[in-house]
């Protein structure tokens, strides 16, 4: 029983061969699917690489795409205190112009514009830039100039077709024409001598709208009727027309009327005594000298309102004196 047989011994060996046996092939077939499997992450590295290439590709494609696109269509406007730099594809002009408008301030109106432009300049007066912009185009600056300005700013642009520039220019000629006439016939009334034309037309010489008021005033203030000139001069101040220094200087030195050199007096006053209290208070010492009670009380109101005591005092002993000489 120590010792097996020998049919044991063999069957144990068999068992043995084929255990080995088993191990081996295990062994192959594990190492065939490791190289299955690095294959398969090669082809998939590779499919991936391929991908990326094509992907690459892809975006330079787009990219390329997106700067035609540009290049096709683009619109830069940069205003600044040197003026306006623009470089514009295939732009609509009233898109631009609206754009100009908003960043300058300038009132741009325009009607039947619509044309696409393509312009490019660098740094350039705004006036001679919008010139550029527009230079296929009828337009009308409207200029405006202000105290301490070195040269007048432009307030707004009127932009036309040239089909419409040419109606408008037959437009402007009849109103022109009919403006003129106008005139012609204001200055007839206002040397009409129904009185009643006169006064009309006055009205309308001194409308505060009218451009020419004041060279009317000055024309009006050399009528021969005191009560026209004197009107005339109360309209004027009514309707609040800035009427100069030098108008109402001229009427209150040598205007025969008392009424309207105490009025050029009283608006001198008025305009000019709280900035100028000094030379308003001389001009009412020398008011105390005219020979018209109406234009001394002027003048003594005025004193009066200055507070100086002193010169009221002296104007009134020289009313008193004026009345003393014409009772003797």
């Amino acid at each position: 029983m120590r010792y097996m047989s020998s049919t044991r011994v063999r069957m144990m060996f068999f068992l043995l061969v084929m255990l080995t046996i088993s191990v081996v092939w295990l062994k192959i077939i594990n190492s065939e699917g490791e190289v299955t499997t690095s294959t398969v992450v090669a082809d998939e590295q590779k499919t991936v690489g391929v991908n990326s290439a094509l992907l690459a590709a892809a975006n330079h494609h787009s990219s390329l795409s997106l700067q035609e696109s540009t290049e096709t269509s683009k619109r830069v406007i940069r205003l600044s205190l040197d003026g306006i730099k623009v470089d514009l594809i295939d732009q609509s002009v009233t898109e631009v112009l609206q754009e100009i408008s908003k960043k300058s301030g300038i009132k741009i109106n325009f009607n039947g514009v619509s044309k696409v432009i393509t312009v490019k300049f660098e740094e350039t007066p705004l006036e001679i830039g919008i010139r550029k912009i527009l230079e296929t185009y009828d337009t009308l600056f409207l200029y405006s100039h202000k105290q301490n300005q070195d040269k007048p700013l432009i307030k707004a642009i009127w932009v036309y077709s040239r089909d419409q520039s040419d109606f408008l220019i037959s437009l402007l000629n009849g109103g022109v024409q009919e403006s003129v006439q106008k005139e012609d016939v204001l200055k007839m009334k206002l040397t009409s001598t129904d009185l009643n034309q006169r006064s009309e037309a006055i009205e309308a010489a001194l409308n505060i709208k009218n451009p020419r008021a004041i060279e009317y005033l000055k024309q009006l203030l050399q009528d021969s009727d005191d009560i026209m000139r004197h009107q005339s001069l109360l309209l004027a101040i009514s309707n609040e027309i800035e009427i100069p220094d030098e108008i109402l200087m001229e009427a209150f030195d040598n205007d025969s009327s008392e009424f309207i050199r105490s009025t050029a007096l009283d608006r001198l006053s008025y305009l000019k005594a709280e900035i100028e209290p000094a030379k308003i208070e001389q001009l009412a010492m020398r008011a105390m000298q005219d020979s018209s009670p109406i234009v001394q009380t002027k003048a003594l109101e005025i004193l009066d309102h200055l507070k100086n005591k002193d010169a009221v005092l002296a104007a009134e002993q020289r009313v008193v004196e004026n009345v003393t000489e014409e009772a003797n």
